[in-house]
């Protein structure tokens, strides 16, 4: 189905309909830590009372399904459809077969009580897909670049990848995360404490959030999904909120504007009755 018609549609269901078919996994009432405050792209621990109030007072009335969209980028086989499918259907294949072009996946949130869909779109890696892919990244509000933790050769792809991403779609300022893949591949403390430092490095580099995670066993999946759900609900909301109020600002210049050009229109109108009647 196409995106835009399923976000019409579901619109326009009721929003208990919307909440009740959210699984209780699914509701965040706590704002999810990042993997690490060193590599945290937003370290405040906790929802801004702004959007809590926003928040409280979308559920008094008909909440609007906010829409978060995530594009993820990496190079071929790093396990970015992994990645997806361990979120959307807590699943592993082990059958790998490259995405071509762009697959498309939904997964729903409740933040705070007021729903949030996370529209993923999972990217080829391979080289002849490039111009495709970069078609999907306008819009984004979230790049989650994927490299194997296993091969170094692919963090550097990652880099590049989120650089030339950022060309694209650098006014729509995006959070962006780098994901180490393949975690469970890993056995060896010093080899992986060597790896995490160095993707540490490089996210602080493009202003990244790190995460290390496995789709195979699913470790740190779920929470890497819910910390996005969270940093990008609390980013929506605050963009509404200066957006209403910025709305308001202009109303108000505006009538301000319009009570003083009346009141001059009719200052001068009295003066010329004033001339006119003293000739």
């Amino acid at each position: 189905m196409d995106a835009n018609l399923f976000y019409r549609l579901e619109s326009q269901m009721p929003i208990a309909t919307l909440t009740n078919s959210i699984p209780s996994d699914r509701k965040i009432d706590q704002f999810v830590p990042p993997y690490g405050y060193l590599s945290s792209i937003d370290a405040f621990p906790s929802f801004d009372e702004n959007v809590i109030n926003y928040s409280t007072n979308q559920r008094s009335q008909k909440p609007s399904n906010l829409i978060c969209k995530l594009v993820l980028i990496g190079d071929v086989a790093v396990g970015k459809s992994c990645l997806a499918t361990r979120l959307c259907h807590n699943t592993f294949d082990r059958n790998y077969k490259a995405t071509i072009g762009v697959d498309f996946e939904v997964e729903k949130f409740l933040i705070l009580g007021v729903p949030m869909s996370l529209q993923i779109w999972d990217t080829a890696g391979q080289e002849r897909f490039k111009c495709i892919a970069a078609a999907y990244y306008r819009g984004a509000h979230v790049i989650i670049a994927v490299f194997d933790m296993n091969d170094l050769d692919t963090l550097k792809s990652a880099e590049r990848w989120i650089n030339e991403a950022l060309k694209t779609i650098a006014t729509d300022n995006p959070l962006i995360y780098l994901v180490g893949s393949k975690r469970d591949l890993i056995t060896d403390d010093k080899v992986y404490a060597k790896i995490d430092q160095t993707a540490r490095i490089t996210a602080k580099r493009v202003n990244a959030e790190f995460w290390s995670v496995s789709s195979l066993t699913g470790h740190q999946v779920q929470e890497f999904f819910k910390r996005i759900a969270c940093v990008s609900y609390q980013m929506l909301v605050k963009q509404q909120l200066n957006s209403s109020n910025t709305s308001t600002e202009k109303l108000t210049a505006k009538t301000q504007l319009a009570v003083s050009l009346n009141s001059n229109n009719y200052n001068t109108k009295q003066q010329s009755k004033e001339n006119c009647c003293s000739t």
